[in-house]
């Protein structure tokens, strides 16, 4: 992995960490219920399925890394996920937790 391959995945983070919070600044206004966490479910969601189609169509090595490393990296945080699961499994009704996580792990 050289320079340029850094610095692009960076560049991409970077921009995924925006556009993460402005996601999740308009779903939470939005969302049906405050007792599931639908902002992470939903960008991580897309995050997949935009991840899994980039990588059958973007041909350049490095447009591929900014992309789906970068930019669907940070906008998809593993740590979003995981803070938010145990938050859920705290609340008296898991109900809200078991679906949360089994619809991210399977």
């Amino acid at each position: 992995m050289g320079v340029m391959s850094l610095l692009i995945v960076s560049l991409g983070s970077a921009l995924g960490a925006l556009f993460r919070f402005w996601a999740t600044t308009f779903i939470n206004r939005q969302a049906l219920s405050e007792s599931f966490p639908w902002s992470t479910f939903l960008i991580n969601m897309l995050a997949c399925f935009l991840i899994g189609y980039l990588t059958s169509v973007v041909t350049s090595p490095l447009t591929q890394i900014l992309l789906t490393s970068g930019v669907l990296g940070g906008f998809s945080t593993f740590s979003t996920f995981a803070n938010e699961v145990v938050t859920l499994f705290k609340q008296p009704n898991t109900k809200n937790s078991r679906c949360f996580t089994h619809s991210r792990v399977y």
